[in-house]
């Protein structure tokens, strides 16, 4: 995910350290969304992990507050990724995409993380001796795993085939229209399955060109400067309103079916699930996006060098070996009997996952100008 202006980082040109910043906060809420969802959700939801670790303390027909501590950070993910996206297009719809730099650069980041992966993943479990399982990560990883590079290159792809062009020819009137019909296309249900009829993820594929071309809008005609920072505050807590509200109807829904069922079995929760097509995260995305474009920050290097680390930080951390890690750990209890601490070992956790990848980054760099300088002598 390390997305540039040109797809490439370009070490001479000047960088806007406050969207930088915004990269580095937007990996940071995927990476604390994967924790929830890869593996505080499995806890909570799956049966065999509940048995397993004998925690199966929200187990009642009952809402819990508690809960919507982790439906605050579901959404999270999605938005990062709306986040990504809007950036890529404020800076490349009306640039040159060198669509090559950008395949190389992701190759070589994913091949090195995988690598990596395989090794580390290794070595933990023959240190741990059998004591625990981890999912250990394999060659087959570089191509089955990881979908948001190919969601990411098909975009830029997109964009250097022909959007690009069309895009910076069109006017402002005929750039809004393009822009709310493909929202449409996107938004409405039938539609959208319609879509995913055609071909699988063809929607998702289409929000990210949608968001990409906002991107690009904003770019052109600044369309959001009218809106002041406070109502674009409100927004994102209204969206969370709205989350929070759905989520106790779901609850409510699926205890009323269980009541009504009359079964015998033990209830389980649910979590709510979001896709990158739905419009409560491109929304709170869109929001965050112009609330920081809006902040005056100086160039920074430390910042700038941070969100180059985006791609392979995603690559290191979104994986099953990692997954395991993370869930060694009852969350579910912590999260039941002192929810201020689940909390704070949440944060914890992403991060020491976010420097530990940006360490591995670090030896990346290292290495490739190790490699170049035994190359040229």
């Amino acid at each position: 995910m390390q997305l540039t202006r040109k797809g490439v980082i370009d070490k001479k040109q000047s960088r806007d350290s406050n969207i930088e910043l915004l990269r580095i906060i937007a990996m940071v809420l995927i990476i604390l969304s994967h924790i929830v969802i890869h593996c505080i959700g499995v806890q909570l939801t799956d049966s065999s992990s509940i048995i397993r670790l004998d925690n199966g303390l929200f187990n009642n027909p009952v809402f819990y507050k508690k809960l919507l501590i982790l439906v605050s950070f579901t959404p999270v993910g999605i938005v990062g990724n709306v986040i990504f996206i809007i950036i890529s297009g404020y800076f490349m719809v009306n640039k040159e995409i060198n669509i090559e730099k950008t395949a190389k650069k992701l190759f070589i980041q994913l091949g090195y993380s995988v690598t990596v992966l395989i090794i580390v993943s290794m070595v933990f479990q023959i240190v741990c001796n059998s004591k625990i399982y981890l999912k250990l990560v394999n060659i087959h990883s570089f191509n089955t795993s990881f979908w948001f590079a190919g969601y990411y290159f098909s975009i830029l792809l997109i964009g250097k085939l022909g959007l690009n062009k069309y895009l910076q020819g069109i006017d402002k009137k005929t750039y809004g229209l393009y822009l709310i019909t493909l929202f449409a296309i996107t938004q409405f249900g039938w539609i959208g399955t319609l879509l995913e009829s055609v071909a699988t993820g063809l929607r998702t594929l289409l929000s990210g060109i949608f968001i990409y071309s906002l991107g690009g809008y904003i770019k052109k005609y600044d369309s959001f400067r009218f809106i002041k920072g406070k109502v674009l505050v409100l927004i994102i807590i209204f969206s969370y309103i709205l989350i929070y509200i759905s989520y106790y109807n779901i609850t409510l829904n699926n205890i009323n079916l269980y009541m009504t069922s009359n079964q015998s079995g033990e209830f389980v929760q649910s979590l709510m699930d979001f896709q990158n097509y739905q419009i409560m995260p491109i929304i709170i995305g869109i929001s965050l996006f112009e609330l920081f474009k809006r902040v005056e920050l100086k160039n920074n290097q430390i910042i700038n060098y941070i969100a180059g680390s985006t791609f392979m930080v995603y690559v290191l951390h979104d994986n099953s070996f990692c997954y395991s890690i993370w869930g060694l750990r009852d969350w579910i209890s912590l999260l039941y009997y002192n929810p201020v601490y689940f909390v704070c070992w949440l944060f914890f956790y992403t991060l020491i996952t976010f420097l530990i990848c940006l360490f591995i980054y670090f030896l990346y760099n290292l290495l490739t100008k190790t490699i170049k300088i035994w190359y040229i002598y």
